[in-house]
């Protein structure tokens, strides 16, 4: 039988007849009250002083429509039972009822500016009530970005992904009815993460995840970079009428050194490399395949800022070691650490030269082992050094993603015999020549 005229064809369509029904409801109620009761709010006046105190007194001052306040907190309990009920016997939860104070306040405004226009945003109003009740929640991530400057504009990683110049003045993330603002910290030239995330799994809260997402894009950028890249305070602002409210955190505002430019040009190249590392990602454990996880976990101790020169050399050449180990046996030395890292990173990145690569390793485990030793060594700030086996790091990192997504099993690569065989050599560039680390990374000098 066909649908009938007026009558919903399905629970959606249904859900967003009741949300229509009940706002209806709502914008007749409000403006009959403001025209029978004229809504009366004591306004305090101070009239003078008396004995050096000030004396006060109450005006009642009768303010119109537009000024009637709709705070969720004055949002009866009660309201909206046809909905609630609705939404428990279709979806199979009863959402709390300040999910429909958000929608009211969505609708009319907080001070009811909205109350004559809301019907144009109904669909928009409906899809998120529906987004929450079928497990779909979203939130918007906003947090100050620091350690890197973007040129000529805003730079799109993925669609729900961008990064933005702050603008002064301008208001970031805005709490409900407090004003949160996050504008321009132009001495640091700071600029703007945005992220959108809607909820994965019931398991799991949007939060979680936009702070996962955050955390997979920063990791993104410090490979891309090389460089310390931080966010230090973070806003997470409610989409649909699920999440907590307007939720601010900050961490310790560290001295990272120069800030790095960036393009929207690189925006392909991020792209790429975010969704290599993402794809490393095992979402059900929250961790990296391994040996992904160990190498980008003294990765990320290697570029912080406060990391100094011996001790980022140290962190590389751990890392390093915790992805070429694969090729070593029980009886192998960190020389044939440094002998396959330097043919890998010479048949692989263009602008290396695998002889300078293995001088450049053989520096840094001397001062590593000055370190570990006990040594007095001087604590210099980042030198050069410390940057060449950063990169080598980084380089690797991607190298080994690549790998890791083809096969899991890194000791069938003819490493060790491609040092003293050619046609092992050839094998191992024909395996290597499918892997463009230039397309990940900016990797010339």
């Amino acid at each position: 039988m066909d649908d009938l005229p007026g009558v919903p064809s399905n629970s959606d369509d249904m859900l967003k007849k009741l949300i229509e029904e009940f706002l209806q409801s709502k914008q007749k109620e409000i403006t009959k009250q403001n025209r029978e009761s004229k809504y009366n709010y004591k306004t305090v006046v101070v009239t003078g002083s008396e004995g050096g105190k000030p004396v006060y007194r109450h005006r009642r001052n009768n303010i119109d429509l537009h000024q009637v306040p709709v705070q969720i907190e004055q949002f009866p309990n009660d309201e909206g039972e046809e909905i609630l009920d609705f939404v428990e016997d279709e979806y199979g939860q009863r959402p709390p009822s300040r999910w429909l104070k958000r929608l009211y306040v969505d609708a009319f405004g907080v001070h009811c500016n909205r109350i004559n226009d809301w019907e144009s945003r109904l669909p928009d109003i409906a899809s998120k009530l529906e987004a929450d009740v079928t497990g779909f929640s979203k939130i918007k991530l906003v947090g100050v970005l620091r350690g890197v400057d973007f040129e000529k504009g805003d730079v799109e990683i993925r669609d729900n992904i961008k990064l933005v110049r702050s603008e002064k003045n301008k208001v970031y993330a805005r709490g409900q009815p407090q004003n949160f603002g996050l504008r321009e910290f132009s001495p640091l030239g700071d600029g703007i993460i945005e992220i959108q995330a809607t909820q994965r799994k019931r398991d799991e809260t949007v939060s979680e995840y936009a702070t996962e997402l955050l955390e997979l894009v920063l990791t993104t950028l410090r490979l891309y970079l090389g460089t310390p890249i931080d966010v230090n305070v973070t806003y997470q602002i409610p989409i649909t009428y699920s999440p907590a409210a307007t939720q601010r955190s900050a961490g310790r505002l560290q001295t990272l050194g120069d800030t790095t430019t960036i393009s929207p040009f690189e925006s392909g190249y991020l792209d790429i490399l975010h969704g290599l590392i993402s794809r490393s990602y095992d979402e059900r454990r929250g961790k990296f395949g391994q040996p992904i996880e160990v190498a980008l976990d003294h990765f990320e101790t290697s570029a912080s800022s406060e990391t100094n020169n011996h001790s980022g050399i140290t962190f590389s050449i751990i890392g390093l070691e915790s992805l070429y180990k694969h090729f070593v046996d029980g009886s192998g030395s960190s020389n044939d650490i440094q002998r396959y890292a330097a043919l890998v990173l010479g048949q692989t990145i263009p602008d290396l030269d695998s002889i300078t690569v293995k001088e450049n390793l053989e520096e840094a485990y001397g001062k590593r082992n000055q370190l570990v030793h006990g040594e007095t060594v001087p604590r210099k700030k980042r030198g050069q050094l410390q940057q060449h086996i950063l990169d080598y790091l980084r380089y690797s990192i991607v190298i080994f993603a690549h790998i890791w997504e083809m096969e899991t099993n890194f000791s069938s690569l003819p490493i060790e015999d491609a040092l003293i065989d050619d046609k092992a050599r050839d094998r191992l560039r024909s395996r290597l020549d499918t892997i463009h680390v230039d397309n990940y990374l900016n990797t010339s000098d």
